[in-house]
């Protein structure tokens, strides 16, 4: 499972064969033999490079975000979350930078508009009590409540962090 997480994960900030190829390497059986031999072979990267063209045809969705996304680019010069419209500069010019940026900043900005709604709909910070809202990690939100608040409190979460944010 986590291999072919890392291998879409990848594929959508076009990450590229030869990262690929490295993941595929690295996975083992139990007994630490390596689990895809022809990663080590001649045939390896072009199987890989086979396998990027399967999912571009199978998902037409992210060749075309990546093409809005070095359009932009090109045009403007940065990148913009889709959220908050912050901008990054992107000198490189590699598209896994380029693309990177308005998927992981708008899924941050997501979160976070999600917390502040939280804060502005209940969810208290009650120190003394050791309750509230405890972290924000990445995609997710830690909150503790008492016994009696917690299906409303997980209402609210739900309710704020699952908003469509876009269209």
């Amino acid at each position: 499972r986590g291999l072919i997480k890392t291998i879409y994960y990848l594929f959508q900030f076009a990450g590229g064969a030869e990262k690929m190829m490295k993941s595929l390497m690295k996975a083992e059986a139990d007994d630490g033999t390596p689990l895809y031999e022809y990663a080590f072979t001649d045939e390896g990267l072009p199987k890989v490079r086979a396998l990027l063209d399967q999912l571009k045809s199978a998902i037409p969705e992210v060749p075309r975000y990546w093409s809005r996304c070095k359009s932009f680019h090109r045009r403007s010069g940065y990148i913009e979350d889709p959220i908050w419209k912050r901008r990054r500069r992107v000198e490189s010019g590699k598209l896994n930078e380029i693309v990177n940026f308005p998927a992981q900043a708008g899924g941050f900005a997501v979160v976070c508009n999600g917390m502040f709604n939280m804060l502005d709909n209940g969810v208290d910070f009650d120190v003394g009590n050791r309750l509230g809202m405890v972290s924000q990690t990445h995609d997710s939100v830690l909150v503790r409540c008492t016994d009696s608040s917690a299906d409303a409190t997980r209402a609210l979460v739900e309710d704020t962090l699952f908003q469509k944010e876009l269209g």
